[in-house]
């Protein structure tokens, strides 16, 4: 056998090219739940899980049955589609505090008056550069996903 034609996938070496899939595969995602791994196979598929599997409006127990149970859940605030932060809320004249407890103080004043708090689902998709990158799904307080992106934290 030549191992040329086989990659290591999730501990099980299998036949392919080794080009990592960018369509979402449930049985290659639910194998990877590695946050740390700078080639998870999650990374790749993640973008389509976001605009072709998680719809707004699926319940927790659809998006857990399809993704498995998430890394970890915490609590965020999101601003609704149609507010985005003001450049105002990242400079500003005068200000005796040092600039980024400015930015960081006008930033959670900005979120507080005009964001929600949502529940957000966290699934690692692995490591970039410096950390770790998520997808995450958050849902409304009945449980049912708002949206869905893919970030660092």
């Amino acid at each position: 056998m030549s191992l040329a034609r086989y990659c290591l996938l999730g501990g099980v070496l299998l036949p392919s090219a080794c080009q990592p899939a960018t369509t979402f595969d449930q049985q290659v995602w639910l194998q990877n739940p590695e946050m740390t791994d700078t080639n998870n196979p999650r990374r790749y598929m993640a973008e389509d899980v976001v605009h072709r599997q998680l719809r707004p409006g699926m319940t927790q127990q659809q998006v857990l049955q399809l993704l498995g149970p998430p890394y970890r859940e915490e609590l965020t605030t999101l601003l609704p589609d149609s507010v985005s932060l003001p450049k105002s809320a990242a400079t500003g004249p005068n200000s005796r505090m040092n600039s980024i407890e400015r930015v960081a103080a006008q930033e959670a004043q900005f979120l507080r008056a005009h964001g929600r708090s949502v529940r957000v689902l966290l699934y690692p998709v692995g490591w970039s550069v410096m950390d770790p990158a998520f997808l995450s799904v958050a849902l409304t307080p009945d449980g049912l996903v708002l949206k869905s992106w893919v970030a660092q934290h």
